[in-house]
């Protein structure tokens, strides 16, 4: 496919300008992306048929499916005849997870598995009605808070959101991390703004749930940005009023009057100033042009960032061995504080 590419015989799917998807594999389960036109499905069937000649194995068409996005069903149609495989539409499984589907869990099914576990431990499982001795609450609590240690569902959720925020603030160079960047522009900035503010109408459900999490995560005494100590290096994915990167909490809390009346409250810190010969210098036009320049030097705090010596745009606070585990940020969501990341 990779030699396909090469010569032009194979235009694989392009996320913005420079993002290309073209094969997603594991073990033999292959999914081929491709732009939907003629020449694509001549280079597919030679490229399936010189893998069955090279390896000696067969690959079995009658199970395969073919799907279009924005194709009309006349070219499926043709397709499907063309490479003997069944036309599908989405959602459709891969590895066991919905591809094209609303990835929300509903409520309805985070009550049934709570039932679920409920049932188990009081009654061991026998669909009878049983006393609950302990709250579900107490239960969820840890052994050394007096519960078992089982999980809440709502609250690992959470915790699974805050582990994918951590995963695309650090891993810049995954083909995964590349693609969001490309769909959805400035994703680190985003990230540590987690507002409604930063999402699109056509952003994903998928992204727009990552942006403001769940309601749970909104009862947090702190929000997952104020966990993040950011280093300012040119500054362009940090964001200004939201991040902790001149001290332990966002310039929004330190200045809310200032907060209030600043046009736009998503700016980055690289909108504002940067590192010079002579140290941090401000640009505070974008910010109040007038009023600005006037309230900085009276600020009781200092704004002044600590230099990095990384190219990075926004340094983390990173883990014991470079990740965030799950148990850990669980754990902290449960206590309805801050999110620590160590």
């Amino acid at each position: 496919m990779r030699k396909a590419k090469d010569l032009g015989d194979f235009r694989c799917f392009k996320v913005g300008d420079n993002e290309e998807v073209d094969l997603l594999q594991f073990a033999d389960d292959t999914i081929i992306i491709s732009e939907g036109d003629t020449a694509n499905l001549w280079s597919m069937k030679a490229i399936l048929r010189g893998f069955e000649l090279m390896s000696g194995l067969r690959i079995n068409f009658s199970k395969s499916n073919i799907y279009g996005i924005n194709v009309g069903d006349w070219f499926l149609e043709a397709a499907s005849s063309f490479l003997s495989c069944k036309v599908s539409s989405l959602p459709f499984k891969y590895l066991g997870i919905k591809v094209g589907g609303n990835p929300r869990t509903p409520t309805k099914v985070l009550q049934e598995i709570r039932t679920i576990q409920s049932k188990f431990l009081w009654s061991g499982g026998e669909d009878r009605k049983s006393i609950h001795w302990v709250c579900w609450d107490t239960v969820c609590k840890s052994k050394e808070e007096g519960g078992l240690g089982i999980k809440n569902v709502e609250i690992m959720n959470v915790a699974l959101i805050s582990k994918w925020k951590w995963r695309i603030l650090n891993e810049n160079e995954a083909v995964w991390s590349g693609i969001i960047r490309a769909r959805y522009g400035k994703v680190k900035l985003k990230i540590l703004v987690g507002d409604m503010a930063v999402v699109g109408k056509k952003d994903s459900i998928w992204w727009r749930d990552l942006m403001v999490s769940d309601n749970y995560e909104r009862l947090l005494v702190n929000h997952f940005s104020r966990a993040i100590n950011c280093s300012v290096g040119n500054g362009e994915d940090i964001p200004f009023w939201y991040a902790c990167w001149i001290d332990k909490q966002p310039l929004l809390e330190v200045f809310p009057d200032l907060f209030q009346v600043t046009a736009d409250h998503l700016l980055a810190v690289a909108d504002l100033g940067q590192f010079g010969e002579d140290g941090w210098q401000w640009n505070l036009r974008p910010l109040l042009p007038e009023t600005a320049a006037a309230w900085l030097p009276a600020a009781s705090t200092p704004l002044l960032p600590a230099a990095s010596t990384s190219s990075a745009t926004g340094l983390l606070n990173s883990a014991s061995n470079g990740e965030l585990q799950d148990t850990i940020v669980y754990m902290d969501v449960e206590q309805m504080g801050t999110i620590h990341v160590r």
